[in-house]
């Protein structure tokens, strides 16, 4: 990361944690016009029929600490279970066979990672088919890498 950026976020941090904002003065008054970048917002002027403002979101640092967003349901084991399996496939498949040997390496662990999981994406597709946790899990995965 560039120099400056790094500055850049030891500065922003910093604010954070001394309680400053990154308000325009604007915002600071409560201008009603200017959202939470600082930009007017796109509203009706008054009276005619004008729309009322978005809350601000504002983050917030409270000593050192960060909340995460939370988390969805855990998925079943076996899904859990392909995804892990899969993902080692897609690795290997993105490796480069650079020599002989490890072309032979590839194309075991190509053997033991990806045979079987065409018909096993299918299948928990269709078993899961109305848990749009899974099916949004397995939303990426290629149909067939066999």
């Amino acid at each position: 990361m560039p120099l400056a950026k790094c500055g850049l976020l030891l500065s922003l941090a910093a604010l954070a944690a001394a309680g400053c904002s990154a308000q325009t003065p604007d915002q600071a008054k409560g201008d009603a016009t200017a959202g939470a970048t600082g930009a007017p917002s796109a509203q009706a002027p008054a009276g005619e029929g004008a729309a009322t403002p978005e809350p601000r979101v504002e983050a917030s640092v409270e000593a050192g600490a960060v909340q995460a967003p939370a988390k969805a349901a855990p998925l079943p084991a076996e899904v859990a279970a392909f995804i892990e399996r899969r993902d080692m496939c897609d690795h290997f498949r993105g490796e480069e066979a650079y020599d002989q040997e490890r072309k032979a390496f590839l194309d075991r662990k190509l053997e033991e990672t990806c045979k079987g999981t065409d018909a096993a994406l299918k299948s928990i597709r269709r078993k899961y088919r109305d848990d749009p946790g899974v099916i949004s899990a397995l939303w990426d995965y290629d149909d067939v890498v066999e």
